[in-house]
């Protein structure tokens, strides 16, 4: 193997090495916008800092509504349906609770996707013509057509639809109402936005929406989850975002035609999307929440700005999602709510997809992904068998060619210029190009790149068990801890087989004695920075993958000799 072959493997090592952080490479802290100042929504001070309201906004709030028990909790409305039970309360009309019923958090407790119960969860507000913010997170709402017990389950009909209406009345006449429309069956629901008689209340002609809360940590690690979670706002064509893992990511404030706003963890994600219109403005913000040096915690908010016609009535409908990031589900919102996906770079992305396609195929007739896996690893073998073919045979004929070129060396070494065009004379004879090696392997890295955020973030490998000790392909097969006295090792069975595959496939193919160090040394190098870095799932792909390759390279050795 010469020098060149020898530089794509360490450049496939370092790119192995470096990969997990691409995306905050994609993703830099997000300047503060000038308009930001003038907001009035994200205080840093506050660990609840929505539902509160500055005395002057109380008093035009009562003043409107003449409502003096904003300190009574309201009533709760249980929708519990297939897939998820949602609590909503008729103070504000927020959502105060969301179980979800086919995923438990990784300690296999329920797992509730609010996790702040007193954030302005699709809160409704607006600027009256006197100026001051009317917001209707603390107001409380009549729930038409429902007893008043204080807790209230909602009843689905034959065709497994139930209807929440929630009114606001803010003077006579006057009323905000929220309709939520829920399928017993679907993740997704309606919620459409009524005003009525507020032409001479609402200024600027704009109302909003808003979403407070961060969603529930369901990994292991807060860390695990941090590393996806953002918010964004699909403006035009592009998605914009703030990510503020990095530090404090000041409100950024977007004006123009809004499709919908969105959050997103690791496996789980909540969004607005208007229906049959735009917003005309986004606020997106977020801030880490610190203990000392230590993160522990985010905190979110979006906000979605919508026109308000002027007329008697207006009404505006919502798809609101709080659920999976299942790719199928995301997509048939129809309006490219996919972007939250982390599917890589834009380039990357449609390989990326392919692969999904090809694993989802392939789990609906074998079932089990860790067999999917072996499988698919077998069909990109054989897909890549004419470049890897390629690269050995352009590797073998470089080495043959080493002697002559270490003669030409000796001959032309005070001549770089005439060693160059005897070199390149030497390769044109024999039938040898120089980076026949190197460029399949180059040509590979597409794939790996596609592979990487699908192994890492597709919720279908998540919890999904394979044999014996392999208990979840999303994360490491840990089976023991030891602990070094200055750094404890955790014991990944699949991530020591890779690396002897690795081992055994340097062996066969690095014959230079001068690369004896590196047969052992990328091995190890492996094992010590990825060990605790790849989920189960992607490690067995590498391993098949290794294995077939060393299978490959014995086959080709003994049809040459």
């Amino acid at each position: 193997m010469d020098r060149r072959t020898v530089f794509a493997f360490l450049l496939i090592g370092m790119i192995l090495i470096l990969s997990p952080y691409y995306n905050k490479l994609m993703n830099p802290p997000q300047p503060e916008s000038p308009q930001t100042q003038k907001q009035d929504i994200y205080k840093k001070e506050s660990a609840s800092p929505y539902t509160k309201e500055e005395p002057a906004r109380k008093k035009e709030v009562i003043t409107v509504k003449k409502q003096t028990e904003l300190n009574q909790p309201g009533k709760i409305i249980v929708i519990d349906t297939d897939l998820y039970k949602g609590v909503i309360s008729t103070k504000g009309g927020l959502i105060k609770n969301w179980v979800l019923k086919k995923y438990n958090k990784k300690d296999d407790s329920e797992l509730d996707l609010i996790a702040d119960k007193d954030a302005p969860n699709l809160g409704v507000g607006f600027i009256s013509l006197d100026g001051d913010s009317i917001n209707l997170s603390g107001l409380m709402f009549e729930a038409v057509g429902i007893d008043g017990k204080d807790t209230t389950m909602l009843v689905f009909g034959d065709d497994n639809t139930a209807k929440l209406h929630l009114r606001c009345s803010l003077g006579e006449d006057k009323y905000v109402d929220k309709i939520m429309t829920f399928k017993k069956d679907e993740y997704p629901f309606d919620m459409t936005v009524k005003f009525e008689g507020l032409r001479d209340v609402i200024a600027n002609r704009e109302y909003w929406v808003n979403w407070g809360s961060n969603l529930t940590s369901s990994e292991k690690t807060f860390d695990e989850d941090q590393k996806h979670s953002e918010i964004f706002a699909l403006m035009g064509d592009e998605a914009e975002s703030v990510n503020p893992k990095n530090g404090e990511a000041k409100p950024k404030v977007l004006s123009g035609k809004t499709h919908w706003i969105a959050f997103r963890i690791k496996y789980f994600a909540a969004a607005i999307v208007p229906v049959g219109f735009s917003a005309k403005e986004a606020i997106l913000a977020g801030s880490v929440i610190k203990d000392g040096k230590e993160t522990i915690g985010e905190k979110f908010y979006g906000e979605l700005k919508s026109e308000f016609s002027e007329k008697n009535l207006h009404e505006d409908t919502y798809r609101i999602f709080i659920g999976p990031l299942e790719y199928p589900l995301i997509k048939s919102f129809e309006v490219k709510l996919e972007k939250i996906m982390g599917f890589g770079w834009k380039f990357i992305r449609p390989i990326a997809k392919i692969i999904y396609q090809m694993l989802k195929f392939l789990q609906s007739y074998i079932g089990n992904y860790g067999w999917v896996i072996i499988v698919f690893s077998i069909l990109i073998k054989i897909l890549l068998y004419p470049l890897t073919r390629t690269s050995y045979i352009s590797m073998k004929k470089m080495s043959a060619l080493q002697p002559k070129i270490t003669e030409l060396r000796e001959k032309y070494k005070k001549d770089s210029q005439k060693l160059n065009k005897a070199t390149m004379r030497l390769y044109k004879e024999e039938g040898v190009n120089p980076l026949g090696g190197c460029l399949p392997m180059l040509l590979q890295m597409p794939i790996f790149f596609a592979m990487y955020p699908i192994f890492y973030q597709m919720i279908e490998f998540r919890g999904a068990k394979f044999i014996w000790w392999i208990k979840d392909l999303s994360v490491p097969d840990t089976v023991a801890t030891l602990n070094l006295g200055f750094y404890e090792w955790n014991v990944n069975i699949l991530m020591l087989i890779w690396v002897t595959t690795m081992y055994i496939s340097n062996k066969l193919t690095m014959k230079d004695p001068k690369q004896k160090l590196m047969v052992t040394l990328m091995p190890v190098m492996m094992l010590v920075m990825l060990n605790n870095l790849f989920p189960s799932g992607m490690t067995l792909y590498w391993t098949v993958f290794n294995v077939l390759t060393t299978a490959q390279q014995l086959f080709i050795q003994r049809k040459k000799s």
